[in-house]
């Protein structure tokens, strides 16, 4: 992923959709769920990013399953812990790869702010 950011302007919006088949979020989309990042710090130098994420579930026994299946990935470190918010909403505090992820991208770039939704596998990154 390569952006081209006019030198003039200094700066630029970027909308995108990705889907990328070895990160973690592809294994959500057999399942009613939706990821949201609510905040990130990156460790380029010990290729780790610490996350923390809300999941929502449309069926909360899902979660259990989910879990392991996302802790096969090879880009998903740990799941460091998960708190219930409400009956379909968790936390997760994660520590995932950083090379060769969306955040990981973005971080060589000065973003301002940025949100994503992951949803049946595509994350959708807008500012």
């Amino acid at each position: 992923m390569r952006f081209n950011i006019p030198q003039d302007e200094g700066f630029a919006i970027i909308n995108f959709t990705i889907t990328h088949e070895d990160c973690w979020t592809n294994l959500i989309a057999s399942y009613k769920a939706q990821i949201t990042t609510l905040y990130t710090r990156s460790d380029p130098e010990k290729d780790n990013i610490y996350g923390i994420i809300q999941l929502r579930l449309r069926n909360s026994s899902d979660l259990r399953p989910l879990l392991r299946s996302i802790r096969k990935s090879d880009t998903l470190y740990d799941v460091i812990s998960v708190s219930r918010v409400t009956d379909e909403i968790f936390k997760l505090n994660i520590s995932e790869r950083f090379h060769g992820m969306v955040s990981g991208i973005l971080n060589s770039y000065p973003v301002i702010m940025r949100t994503d939704l992951v949803e049946g596998g595509a994350l959708r990154t807008y500012p």
